[in-house]
């Protein structure tokens, strides 16, 4: 299972405590100084061993399950590329928080904390093409309430809208 920005384990950590997750080999993914905290933290038991955190998507084991949860939005290149960078080709994948609407696709910048970074927000319908010329089919779909966002600079393009989608590979 691959956690695609899934930060220092946070989903596994919560999923730990309602499933058994002992036969799963569970891979973070994220960005170089994420990965580094976690395995200091990793290191000095402040996190699960059973963890396994890499920087690098050669370095990922071969998953049949990618979960990017909150991902999207902060992703610096397209989807699919993403996907095609993995060793290998999930069967499943599970989307979570995209943010979307019915505009093209915006970009902005998101205060976290003290910092700021880019947002990007997706054009819905083009979303949804991308996944299907990925090879992929959407099992489910859900809308996330109250995630959704305005721009504070052009609040006249109205709030964009979070949603989740499970995937499955037909290709």
């Amino acid at each position: 299972m691959t956690d695609a920005g899934g930060h220092l384990g946070t989903k596994y950590i919560a999923f730990s405590g309602v499933l058994d997750l002992s036969e799963v080999t569970w891979a973070v993914y994220d960005l170089p100084g994420i990965i580094t905290a976690a395995r200091e933290r990793q290191q000095n038991c402040e996190l699960p061993q059973a963890i396994r955190f890499e920087m690098a998507p050669d370095d990922l084991p071969n998953s049949d399950l990618l979960l990017a949860s909150g991902l999207l939005q902060y992703l610096d290149q397209p989807f699919a590329e993403f996907v095609q960078s993995l060793p290998h080709r999930p069967t499943y994948i599970i989307v979570n928080k995209v943010a979307l609407w019915g505009r093209p696709k915006a970009f902005t910048i998101e205060r976290i904390g003290a910092g700021r970074v880019p947002y990007q927000i997706r054009n819905r319908p083009a979303f949804e093409a991308e996944i299907a010329a990925m090879g992929y089919v959407i099992e489910d779909q859900w809308d996330i309430e109250g995630l959704g966002h305005v721009i504070a600079t052009h609040p006249w393009l109205g709030q964009s809208q979070s949603a989740g989608y499970l995937l499955r590979s037909v290709a």
